[in-house]
């Protein structure tokens, strides 16, 4: 376990209710104490539809003139490496965060109605604990965007925002929390590996774990290997299909016949036929089945002997008898079972509210960068420390305004890429404030996919980028301790920093101002 002084910080406790949320289906399972999963993936309410009602709501003849806009793949949005591919033009006046925030709202309105249907009308707000899922490539700036729009939403406080009542869970975690507890036909054994390939709409993500112990609420399982992920879900193949029928009827023509029929403009809008062969058809799948078979051909490559006991496959794409046949065909010499569940796109959603009576069934995950943190040192100090280098530039040094001397921008690594880290370890470090004046400060997190062991300047780590900025406030003028401890957790969903004035003890989980890359 974490530190125990951090446990109100970190794990959530004495909810009635614990509910998953996929943001990508826009789908809920919720469990209580004593009851059962439930779930539902039918949510339409207020303002937002969702899945094809909000389709036939675009384009039908009696929504003319409401106001409303047809928005697809939104998810993309709140990614800003995956903005790009979102078919949705924004007004000057939305971002993704506030339209998520509205999607999120009307969920959490018509989630209460349902659940007090279910569990009483004495339930309130408060009694829920959230597990959002999110892809597990995803940035961290991408994880608190959805912390932000889930307290705009009203499904936590404001006060709340960095709080475990609500907790980021990672879609291939969910899925393989889901897979290891109800798929039945496939039971996990100790010291048993098992790769979860997650396939939605956007992004695929696949991650090897082995089975330590346990049942129900008490399953354990560590990382095998780093995962691995990309854009190669089913709405890419979509895309492939209307690049093809544009190359037979014109692009233009294409664009112009759907604003003028709107969501029926493929069946209704062309009066000539298009013949579509078998081979046209595998040549919209091909493409992007085979990025998803090399894949979990590299994830599989990470584990030991490159092989796997198991194989799941979850997601909505995963519900394509082709993507699985071509699975089977590729794979099933380098896992011993391939197992596809009945409704393999609940696997996410479902094992998100598991995750909230488990949460750390992952006992431990390999870290995907070199965490570290821009440390202020004295350069006649640094060169002493490290007489043969790495020679700092001219970027990294600056002039201590009090005391005249120069200090060098310093690198100073507490996570290695690559390396294994349990759930439950820290990294504590004291800091101070660089000058007397200060009643706070900032410090500057940083990160490399290459793996550094050493301090060094800022300037000579390779493939660096800014992860983002904390800053600590409440330091005490004058007195003999003005120090802050931080602790930061590697090891978690999210990375997470909690910071003590050790002058007041005022001690509290902070958050971090992600930058994006």
């Amino acid at each position: 376990m974490p530190n125990p002084n951090h446990s109100a910080l970190l794990i959530a406790s004495g909810h009635r209710i614990v509910v998953g949320i996929d943001f990508g289906t826009l789908s809920c399972a919720f469990v209580g104490k004593i009851s059962k999963l439930g779930y539902f993936n039918d949510f339409t309410s207020g303002p937002i539809s969702s899945r094809y009602t909000a389709l036939k709501d675009a384009f039908n003849d009696d929504a003319a003139g409401t106001g409303k806009m047809l928005l697809t793949k939104i998810k993309f949005l709140v990614e800003p490496s995956t903005n790009h591919n979102a078919d949705a033009n924004l007004p000057n006046t939305i971002d993704a965060l506030e339209l998520v925030a509205e999607y999120l709202h009307q969920l959490f309105e018509y989630l209460m109605e349902r659940l007090r249907n279910t569990f009483g009308t004495t339930l309130q707000p408060e009694d829920l604990q959230y597990c959002l899922t999110v892809p597990a490539i995803w940035s961290e700036h991408a994880k608190h965007t959805m912390r932000r729009a889930a307290a705009r939403a009203g499904l936590i406080s404001p006060g709340e925002v960095n709080m475990p009542r609500l907790s980021v869970v990672l879609e291939p975690e969910a899925a393989a929390i889901y897979c290891f507890k109800k798929v039945k036909e496939a039971p996990m054994r100790p010291g048993e590996t098992a790769i979860v390939v997650d396939a939605g709409g956007g992004t695929v993500d696949i991650v090897a774990y082995r089975f330590q112990s346990g049942i129900d609420a008490s399953q354990k399982m560590v990382e095998v290997a780093p995962g691995t992920g990309g854009l190669c879900g089913s709405t890419f193949i979509d895309e492939v299909f209307l690049d093809w029928l544009g190359s037979k009827v014109g692009k233009m023509a294409l664009a112009d016949l759907k604003r003028e029929k709107g969501v029926d403009y493929l069946q209704d809008g062309v009066s000539d036929n298009v013949y579509i062969t078998l081979a046209d058809m595998q040549s919209f799948f091909d493409p992007i089945v085979e990025q998803v078979l090399q894949l979990i051909e590299k994830q599989l490559d990470k584990c030991p002997n490159k092989r796997s006991d198991k194989l799941f496959g979850v997601g909505g794409f995963m519900a394509s008898p082709y993507l699985q046949k071509k699975i089977k065909e590729r794979i099933s010499d380098k896992c011993g079972i391939i197992i596809f569940p009945r409704d393999p796109g609940a696997a996410v959603v479902q094992g998100a509210a598991l995750h909230g009576l488990n949460p750390h069934a992952i006992q431990a995950r390999f870290s995907r960068f070199t965490y570290a943190f821009k440390h202020n040192l004295e350069k006649h100090q640094f060169l002493t420390k490290y007489p043969r280098g790495p020679e700092p530039t001219s970027a990294d040094v600056f002039l201590h305004e009090e005391k005249g001397v120069p200090y060098l921008h310093v690198y100073h690594p507490k996570m290695t890429a690559n390396q294994l880290v349990e759930v439950q370890d820290f990294y504590s470090t004291k800091v101070y404030p660089l000058y007397s004046w200060q009643t706070s400060l900032t410090l500057q997190l940083v990160a490399t996919a290459e793996e550094y062991k050493q301090e060094m300047p800022v300037s000579c780590v390779n493939g660096h980028f800014d992860v983002g900025s904390l800053i600590v406030d409440g330091i005490p003028l004058s007195g003999p301790d003005r120090s802050v401890k931080l602790t930061f957790y590697f090891g978690l969903t999210e990375l997470t920093a909690i910071a003590r004035v050790n002058a007041t003890n005022d001690e509290k989980r902070i958050s971090v101002n992600f930058s994006t890359r």
